[in-house]
């Protein structure tokens, strides 16, 4: 299995995050938590670029992406 994607599931299952069956949206909850982890990385980027921090502002890229 492609290591990104075993590294994925490993993430997925340590918090609990559900596999769906088929393409969709999946629960709110878990809307919810996405959205929240991506404005935190946002944060994390823009703090980075004010304090012109290379290292972390591709460190919140590589976490966004």
């Amino acid at each position: 299995m492609n290591p990104m994607l075993t590294a994925l599931l490993e993430f997925n299952q340590a918090f609990e995050i559900p596999k769906l069956d088929a393409p969709g949206l999946g629960p709110e909850d878990l809307a919810e938590l996405r959205v929240k982890l991506l404005r935190e990385e946002v944060e994390e980027y823009a703090q980075a670029l004010a304090d012109g921090d290379l290292v972390e502002v591709l460190d919140a890229l590589a976490d966004i992406g």
